[in-house]
């Protein structure tokens, strides 16, 4: 399953920004993304994610 997601930089933080208006993950399934998706070494990296 592909996410399309924006990685944005503000103040040294980074964040993942993905529109959510039509749900991309189930409400159970948001930590355990969140998790993996931050983690520099596993994925994209970033300080938190935003669903917008």
């Amino acid at each position: 399953m592909g996410i399309h997601f924006t990685k944005m930089s503000g103040s040294g933080n980074d964040f993942i920004i993905i529109d959510n208006r039509v749900p991309v993950l189930k409400h159970g399934e948001k930590r355990d993304f969140v998790k993996r998706v931050c983690t520099p070494k596993d994925s994209v990296g970033a300080d938190g994610v935003i669903f917008i």
